[in-house]
């Protein structure tokens, strides 16, 4: 469903959480499978530790346009 997801929203710029479940919960396949979406309320842990050969192992890259809610971890050799 990764793909109708992402097909729903593109193009879209989240300004709220409100308008990021509308258009998920819009997505739908060819086969009438449809997408329920469920916003938890709960917090992230400011603060929390990573492992220690984490940093050390993996390179953290931020998004151009998002970047204090994108990133994604690389292996430092790949």
């Amino acid at each position: 469903m990764f793909a109708h997801v992402t097909r729903a929203c593109q193009g879209v710029t989240f300004h709220t959480v409100d308008i990021a479940r509308q258009f998920m919960a819009k997505a739908k396949t060819a086969a009438g499978l449809t997408v329920k979406v469920e916003v938890l309320g709960g917090f992230y842990v400011k603060g929390k530790k990573v492992a220690a050969d984490f940093l050390a192992n993996m390179s953290i890259v931020f998004d151009v346009h998002l970047p204090r809610w994108n990133y994604r971890a690389v292996p430092a050799n790949g």
